[in-house]
């Protein structure tokens, strides 16, 4: 089921982040993790196609100041990983299919993202 901090794995193609575009041999990937992060409403309305949704990523190594570490386990994720706040985008709604959904992370978790994620919006307060 789609809902707020539902975690799906998606075909690569479907959540590649800009920054690829401008590596000469990107790595190769046939999967990427994201994480939902649109309110309930958005994630129940059939008329709304898309919904929001922020990258994952297991290379924690590089994470700064918009990411959130997830632990192993957390929204049914494989490894510790890094959800990508500065990374969000909209993704159609039936994408999300169900054999594509692996968990959902606690609702810390989710409340920590969208933290972070208000704040990389600059709706945090003044910086």
């Amino acid at each position: 089921m789609i809902e707020p901090g539902a975690v799906f794995e998606l075909p690569a193609q479907l959540a590649q982040p800009p920054q690829t575009a401008k590596q000469a041999s990107p790595p190769a990937r046939e999967s990427r993790w994201v994480i939902v992060v649109s309110n309930r409403t958005d994630c129940r309305d059939r008329g709304q196609e898309t919904v929001l949704a922020v990258l994952c990523s297991a290379q924690t190594e590089y994470a700064d100041r918009h990411d959130v570490h997830v632990r192993q386990g957390d929204g049914g994720l494989s490894r510790t990983s890094i959800a990508q706040t500065d990374l969000v985008f909209a993704i159609l709604k039936d994408e999300l299919a169900e054999d594509r959904y692996r968990g959902t992370v606690l609702r810390d978790t989710l409340g920590q993202i969208r933290a972070r994620l208000a704040d990389a919006l600059g709706f945090a307060g003044p910086s």
